[in-house]
């Protein structure tokens, strides 16, 4: 409830710090912490070639992991692996490190490794090649 009650200023601070590309952080720290996931996502999809977004997704990850469950990762599996946009595809790619830091390799997991493994963007393919899941 208090979620729910909270979340128009949280969009109004949001629109308010909009104009300003260096509150960038700030935003998507409160869009993180106080916004459902889909929202949250929105707003970095909004960005996403930001230099902000991957020198902090994991503290991004964090402030929204403790409310998601291990099957709400899939989530962004679904929106962003495959995404036109490279820089989304790394997110995703940080994603499934931060996911199976939590929660450990599966075949899955490891499946969609490979697939970042043989992305066409450097970006992307350049951190996935350095990844290197324990022995099955």
């Amino acid at each position: 409830m208090q979620r729910a009650r909270v979340r128009p200023h949280v969009l109004a601070t949001i629109q308010a710090l909009r104009p300003d590309p260096a509150t960038l952080r700030q935003q998507l720290e409160l869009a993180a912490y106080r916004l459902p996931l889909d929202e949250f996502l929105e707003a970095v999809e909004a960005e996403p070639a930001h230099w902000d977004i991957p020198l902090h997704w994991t503290q991004f990850l964090g402030l929204h992991s403790h409310r998601l469950e291990k099957t709400a990762w899939q989530v962004v599996w679904e929106r962003w692996s495959s995404h036109e946009d490279a820089h989304l595809r790394r997110l995703c790619l940080e994603t499934l490190l931060h996911h199976t830091g939590s929660f450990g390799w599966t075949e899955e997991s490891r499946e969609r490794l490979r697939h970042f493994q043989a992305d066409s963007a450097g970006l992307v393919t350049g951190r996935a090649q350095f990844v290197f899941p324990p022995p099955e």
